[in-house]
């Protein structure tokens, strides 16, 4: 809304307001002659929002030179008085914090007469009083959600060049772990992945990750810059609205309507990133002189008339990523040449770091009569890059996102349907070069009703409906790929009432239906609000939250890996689970395993590595070493056997007891309780203070995905004991060695006999199996304090700092290692601004800080070091050119090398420059 400023006469509701301030004029004024020459302006400054008075402001009263004719400070009522003004025309200023620095009005002087002025007005982009949609699926102002919601400004998204939505998250306090230019990972408090989706990812109220992996790829997303009206960020969990999978926050990107920005703008960006050393499994250090990266954007909108507007929008973009390697493909690589693949036709370990994106969007606007609109809106996204997964890296080749949507609202009444599709085109794993299929498609329908039966109270109702369809063509859903489908169902109303004018309640109640549980599962939001004063608030609020499995959790069956003897096989858990034989005698705690020694490689047998001599001997001379085929298999009971499971991070194997054998039971829900209280304020206008406390407990974690399989080695001991009855001693131990190899060696691995393997069909040969398991039940606590102060003169500060009390769980063990939040427990960050009265220049200074944390995501575990990274902006408006404007942003200005993920690449400075050309 425009600052409105009016100069009127007192009306008679303002009549008591005129005679307390000629009360006391007189003193100040008293009947001199001087005062029969000149005349004052009085006044009362207001917030054109709420109405509240703006005390501290400075007015200022400016002759025709420009010149400070009078100068005066509003009260605590917002009342002001501009005396002793020579007769004439003089223009006014006001400055206030927390408000649109200066609202100018022309005001006359007559002497002797004193003019009054009723001035209102406008909020500065502090964010206290802006309007969100994210945390109640409804417009209420910041102050009044019942959740954290940080927002990212449009001043902001301009300031700011960036290759995907996810850069402009940085400074919102969330958990944000890029692995590329393009490619990011973002949650809230913690709890993320490698290949996460794991926060609710929207743009304009519809779900926008990945069909069927439930992936947030923000650079999938066909939306422009100059297209966003703002990006809000809900923190903690928000399935009592939502449902499922929110329990780690809500990114909402709502873009702008053709109606309220109509025009053209034209975007070229170009940018440099820093070269990089990369070193690839071999131990070779790679040759990379840098790389660019260039985008041409556009948007027009047009408006038809009163009722109908129109917008399009496109983007083309190329560049070159950071480099990086992973030994287990460059291993993979090395076997499948020396086996005879041509090195031009292979595409295991077959990297490229170009990326390449094309995207198009369109939207019609139709808003028949007032309070009604219909909007269509359709757009498709074509990417190129590599992409980061839980079991290694898949190059994306020409992968194409789209969305088809149509929404409507009507007073209280808001009704939306949404088709996303997939298709991934010729990506690849880059592991095992098997091309991935991926033409899934998600169909979801919303009703939500407002309804406000009462003046101080307001019911919120809805009813969502979704269906998941993968279609992968039995590569990513595998020997599933016939049962996969998954429906869900979910009914939910919340309510806020005021008791008074200090305090209000708030409950929401949700029940979803997944198709694929038992039960259907409940959601729980209540809390008290306390407001002590105008732009203050106080809340206490309880969360309950939940994570259903997503269909990739549940239908997964994709080779990730050759191992040579066997493979390394990746199962989603199917409805019955995956339980383990124990009936086996004979076997390391009567456990069975298959074994690709056996003529039948699909048999039980139990896990004795002697039961399978004869191949094991082969296999060791085949490997080059000491042929002993002609020594007789050992009696029962002659050569122990132990178990080991191999270590995914490290690529040793690690021993491990028979207790460490676990049926994977079926799936369940993750359930997210969360106390939360906090506080958001403006303090004297020219602070905004947000401080929040929670206590998290989560139920029945579901980790990522993990070996659940040991493998069978010939204990070393005995097998060198046997062995010295056919043998030398030195040979005897040699052979021992090579064939039983050692706990936690990286070059004596030993030759395995088999694994021990669960028994269900999906399971029945000797291949490695990783998958999910749900957990125990962990806690945590997790405070942040975020601070935005403005100046004066365009000036202003942000600061931003969170917590949790702990980033490992050693309570819970997930593989070798133990659960981890895969997050710091402390990051940082303060940002300076500036940007002019008239918007035409800004300048912005920023350091963040992030702390090291140990890492548990999939094939990739270990230790991401802290870092502390300077990232700089400035831009202005051409004075050659007037509608172009020039920015230019620097991020990790001082080029400061680090990874923000183990097994993404190293990460070094980048520089973008935006020239944009807006009719």
């Amino acid at each position: 809304m425009a600052p409105s400023i009016t100069r009127r006469a007192v009306g008679i509701g303002r009549a008591w307001w005129l005679a307390a301030w000629l009360c006391l004029i007189p003193p100040f004024y008293g009947p001199t002659a001087a005062a029969a020459q000149t005349g004052s302006l009085l006044g009362r400054l207001t917030d054109v929002l709420s109405g509240a008075s703006i005390s501290g402001a400075r007015v200022r009263a400016l002759d025709a030179e420009g010149s400070v004719a009078a100068s005066a400070l509003s009260g605590d009522d917002g009342g002001f008085i501009l005396r002793g003004l020579r007769a004439g025309e003089y223009t006014v200023t006001v400055e206030a914090f927390g408000y649109v620095e200066r609202e100018r009005l022309r005001a006359r002087v007559a002497p002797g007469v004193s003019e009054l002025l009723s001035i209102a007005l406008e909020p500065a982009p502090l964010p206290v009083a802006r309007v969100v949609v994210s945390a109640s699926r409804r417009e209420e102002k910041i102050l009044d959600a019942p959740a954290v919601v940080r927002v990212v400004r449009r001043e902001q998204i301009e300031a700011r060049p960036a290759l995907t939505p996810a850069e402009q998250l940085r400074d919102a306090g969330a958990d944000l772990a890029r692995a590329g230019l393009v490619q990011a990972n973002l949650v809230t408090r913690g709890f993320t992945n490698v290949f996460s989706g794991r926060a609710l990812l929207l743009t304009d109220y519809r779900y926008a990750e990945v069909p069927s992996l439930a992936l947030n790829a923000y650079h999938f997303l066909p939306v422009v810059d100059d297209d966003v009206d703002r990006i809000e960020v809900v923190h903690g969990p928000a399935s009592a609205v939502y449902g499922p999978n929110t329990a780690l926050g809500v990114v909402h990107i709502v873009t702008r309507s053709p109606f309220d920005a109509p025009g053209t703008s034209v975007s070229l960006l170009s940018g440099l990133r820093s070269a990089a050393s990369p070193v690839r499994g071999s131990g070779l250090a790679a040759v990379d002189a840098g790389r660019g990266v260039g985008e041409f954007t556009v948007r027009h909108a047009g408006v038809l008339s009163p009722r109908w507007a129109y917008k399009v929008s496109g983007r083309l973009m190329r560049g070159g990523d950071w480099p990086s390697y992973d030994p287990v493909e460059d291993s993979a690589r090395a076997r499948a040449i020396a086996g005879g693949a041509s090195p031009g036709q292979l595409r295991i370990g077959r990297r490229s770091f170009d990326i390449e994106r094309w995207s198009g969007d369109a939207r019609v606007d139709f808003r028949p009569r007032a309070g009604t609109e219909i909007v269509a809106s359709a757009g498709v996204n074509e990417s190129t890059n590599l992409g980061m997964t839980t079991l290694g890296y898949s190059q994306v080749e020409d992968w194409r996102y789209a969305y088809y949507q149509l929404r409507a609202s009507h007073g209280g009444l808001f009704a939306q349907a949404f088709l996303n599709t997939s298709a991934a085109g010729s990506t690849y794993n880059l592991r095992t070069g098997v091309p991935t299929v991926d033409d899934s498609r998600v169909l979801a329908a919303q009703l939500q009703h407002t309804v406000q039966p009462v003046v101080w109270s307001r019911i919120v109702w809805g009813v969502d409906l979704r269906r998941t369809e993968p279609r992968t063509g039995g590569t990513i859903n595998g020997r599933n790929e016939d049962d996969d489908i998954v429906d869900e169902a979910g009914v939910y109303a919340h309510t806020e009432t005021r008791l008074g004018e200090r305090f209000s309640v708030a409950g929401a109640f949700r029940l979803d239906h997944h198709s694929r549980l038992e039960e259907p599962v409940y959601s729980v939001r209540a809390g008290l609000t306390w407001q002590p004063q105008q732009g203050q608030s106080v809340r206490v609020f309880f969360n309950r939250a939940f994570e259903a499995p997503v269909p990739v959790n549940l239908f997964l069956d994709l080779v990730s890996a050759d191992l040579g003897a066997f493979r390394l096989r990746a199962l989603g858990v199917p409805e019955g689970g995956l339980p383990f034989r124990r009936d086996c005698t004979g076997g390391v705690g009567d456990l069975c395993m298959r074994s690709p020694w056996a003529p039948d490689r699909g048999a039980a047998l139990p896990a004795d590595a002697a039961g399978v001599w004869a191949g094991v001997m082969a296999a060791l001379r085949a490997l080059g070493g000491p042929d002993l085929t002609s020594i007789p298999a050992p009696p029962p009971g002659t050569v122990k056997s132990v178990l080991r499971k191999l270590d995914l991070g490290r690529g040793v194997f690690v021993d491990v007891g028979p207790d460490a054998v676990r049926d994977v039971p079926p799936l369940e829900p993750t359930i997210t309780e969360t106390i939360e209280a906090g506080y958001k304020g403006l303090i004297a206008h020219r602070v905004l203070v947000s401080a929040n406390l929670h206590y998290t407990r989560k139920r029945a974690f579901l980790g990522s995905l993990t070996l659940q399989t040991p493998t069978v080695f010939f204990d070393r001991a005995s097998l060198q004991a046997y062995l010295g009855n056919f043998v030398n001693a030195a040979l005897a131990g040699a052979a021992a060695t090579a064939i039983a190899g050692q706990s936690g060696s990286t070059t004596l691995r030993g030759v395995p006999a088999g694994n021990v393997v669960p028994e269900h069909a999906l399971a029945g040969s000797p291949d490695l199996i990783l998958s999910l398991r749900n957990h125990g039940d962990v806690d945590l606590w997790g405070g942040d304090v975020h601070a935005d102060a403005l100046l004066g003169d365009g000036f202003s500060v942000a600061a931003r700092w969170a917590w949790v009390s702990r980033n490992l769980f050693p309570e819970v063990a997930i593989g070798p290692d133990t659960l981890a939040l895969n997050a710091p427990e402390s990051k940082v960050s303060v940002t300076g601004a500036w940007r002019a009265a008239d918007g035409g220049a800004h300048a912005e200074l920023g350091v963040r800080h992030n702390g090291g944390f140990a890492q548990n995501s999939g094939v990739y575990r270990g230790r991401v070091s802290s870092y502390t990274l300077l990232d700089a902006s400035f831009g202005f408006i051409l004075p050659f050119a007037e509608p172009v404007r020039l920015t230019v942003s620097a991020e990790n200005l001082f080029d400061r090398r680090h990874r923000e993920f183990v097994g993404a690449p190293e990460l070094g400075r980048l520089l973008l420059t935006r020239l944009t050309w807006s009719f």
